[in-house]
């Protein structure tokens, strides 16, 4: 079986699980589940390949972020890898635009006479410098568990 193509920088997601039903039953169920769920999906010969919608909203399914996804079947096992792109507008989100908006807040009603706003406002980017990756990470690892769910799911009989 040769291995998906995703870009080297890019964070990936690459697992394999034995097949314990039919590969094209498999491709079917996977075609069906990703589709319902906004994934462009396309099949060829026992590759899948799935470009889904980006992840924009920490409540949407974590399977969002996998953006690119590629499932290649052999007789024995099925691999799954993602770039998971559906991450990176969001991951980006997090982290920076909470500290950017209290520092622009705070600077803003310094600027216009509200004595003393711009220290809690550093305060509270500060702080957010340190829950915004933290937040990214959690994101990755939700979206990683829901692409081995998925897999399972797909793999098992």
């Amino acid at each position: 079986m040769t291995a998906p193509s995703m870009p080297i920088d890019a964070p990936h997601y690459d697992e394999s699980h034995a097949l314990q039903t039919d590969p094209e039953a498999v491709l079917e169920r996977a075609r069906i589940m990703l589709g319902t769920r906004g994934f462009a999906v396309t099949v060829q010969g026992r590759r899948l390949l799935a470009q889904g919608p980006h992840l924009t909203s920490p409540s949407e399914p974590a399977l969002l972020g996998a953006g690119r996804l590629v499932l290649d079947l052999s007789d024995t096992d099925a691999r799954m890898a993602s770039d998971l792109s559906g991450l990176v507008r969001l991951r980006w989100f997090v982290m920076f635009a909470p500290p950017v908006l209290a520092v622009a807040l705070g600077a803003g009603m310094d600027a216009s006479g509200v004595q003393g706003a711009l220290r809690p406002a550093l305060i509270n980017a500060l702080i957010w410098m340190l829950i915004g990756p933290a937040l990214a990470v959690w994101l990755r690892r939700r979206t990683e568990r829901a692409l081995t769910a998925l897999l399972g799911t797909l793999t098992s009989a």
